[in-house]
């Protein structure tokens, strides 16, 4: 069972990516309008690994994982667009995990 994935469409400043470790959190990084929420658990069913918090007002649009694969036989060009943006998304995610892993 693979879960929900958000795309901020609009929004002024955005929300902050918090990583939570135990009492400790820190900001990761923050997102605007464009960016992509909860791709690996959209993917996946895992527990996730990042809380995002709106720093102003925004706006989502919602993918539910199921619903995608109900409405791939009737919009197979427009999921297959979909999922080859998230793949790219998760590529460069992981492109940039391990360029930071050598530093």
């Amino acid at each position: 069972m693979s879960g929900i994935l958000h795309l901020i469409e609009s929004g002024m400043w955005g929300a902050e990516v918090i990583r939570r470790d135990g009492e400790e959190s820190r900001v990761l990084t923050t997102i605007n309008a464009g960016h992509v929420i909860g791709e690996i658990g959209y993917v996946r069913a895992m527990e996730r690994i990042a809380d995002i918090r709106a720093i102003s007002k925004i706006s989502v649009l919602k993918f539910d994982y199921e619903r995608m694969q109900n409405d791939l036989k009737y919009f197979p060009n427009i999921i297959a667009k979909l999922n080859f943006n998230i793949s790219h998304i998760l590529g460069e995610r992981l492109a940039d995990m391990a360029d930071q892993s050598k530093k």
